[in-house]
């Protein structure tokens, strides 16, 4: 079992990574998808990407690749427990390590351009936007037909798992339902 795990998504908050020690702090860092191309390999300790996601530098020990995952059965199925990298994320890790707290960055949903680079996450325009033509979140909820449908998959999350969960990002334009708050404020020392 591990206490805490650090979830790194390639939203621009994912830039406050470096903002904190969390290695220092016995945090363990699981990188979702496309922000391999931002941290580096050492910077984490899993990766968790989807099939269309390719990163060739990254050790195979180092990365789990994820197809519809079937442990999500176990916790009422994606229809209910969430659709979408991060929630099925957070249940593997959950199931994986066992953690008591859980922080996220980068997993904010928010897909603004930038007024200077039209950039939508940390490496650039995002892959579904730019191969979709929509954002993975809002396709999610133009599919799920239920604009509160965030907030009640990680009101499930929590209940179900019993691990506190909390956004550590400053992006005051966050979707991520999760309190936002700063990792020291709730870092606990092992």
């Amino acid at each position: 079992m591990i206490s805490k795990i650090l979830m790194i998504a390639s939203g621009k908050s994912a830039k406050q990574f470096y903002d904190y020690p969390y290695r220092e702090r016995g945090w363990k860092i699981i990188a979702l998808n496309n922000v391999w191309q931002y941290l580096d390999v050492n910077d984490f300790d899993l990766l968790i990407h989807a099939a269309d996601v390719r990163p060739k530098h990254i050790p195979s020990d180092k990365r789990y690749m994820f197809n519809g995952p079937p442990y999500m059965e176990r916790w009422g199925g994606s229809d209910k427990a969430g659709r979408g990298v991060v929630i099925t994320s957070a249940y593997y890790v959950f199931e994986k390590f066992e953690p008591e707290i859980m922080g996220f960055l980068g997993c904010d949903m928010n897909y603004t351009p930038d007024s200077d680079t039209g950039n939508t996450c940390i490496y650039g325009i995002g892959n579904d936007i730019k191969i979709k033509k929509i954002s993975d979140p809002d396709r999610i909820l133009k599919y799920m037909k239920d604009p509160d449908y965030f907030n009640k998959v990680w009101k499930l999350f929590e209940e179900q798992t019993k691990c506190e969960a909390y956004n550590f990002s400053d992006d005051p334009d966050t979707r991520l339902p999760l309190k936002q708050v700063n990792p020291e404020d709730i870092d606990r020392d092992e």
